[in-house]
């Protein structure tokens, strides 16, 4: 079996919302921003949906307000789609399925 994680370190980007499934289970999927500087010094912002489920969804709803700053260990899910916007061009959103995360104060 293989493995592969990833770490983020960013800032909410709006206010956690729990939210239910289908199947009556509770879920949280929150943006995070991630600031970088290049080689050159040219800042770069990356987004990430970070994904919560469970007891873990729920108490991160009552704690991540937006601009918090949030360090998550999870699994990354990279998604291909169409935008519905403009020109109809393919795009691709990096989730992170959450197993641990801190607030950072």
């Amino acid at each position: 079996m293989y493995y592969h994680s990833i770490q983020v370190l960013g800032r909410a980007t709006k206010d956690a919302e729990l939210k239910t499934s289908k199947a009556k289970k509770p879920y949280l999927q929150i943006p995070v921003a991630v600031n970088e500087k290049d080689a050159d010094g040219k800042e770069n912002v990356f987004y990430y949906d970070l994904l919560l489920f469970g007891k873990s969804a729920e108490n991160a709803s009552k704690l991540i307000k937006k601009g918090d700053l949030i360090f998550v260990i999870g699994r990354p899910r990279f998604e291909a789609y169409i935008s519905s916007k403009g020109g109809k061009e393919a795009r691709t959103s990096t989730k992170v399925l959450v197993e641990s995360w801190q607030l950072i104060k």
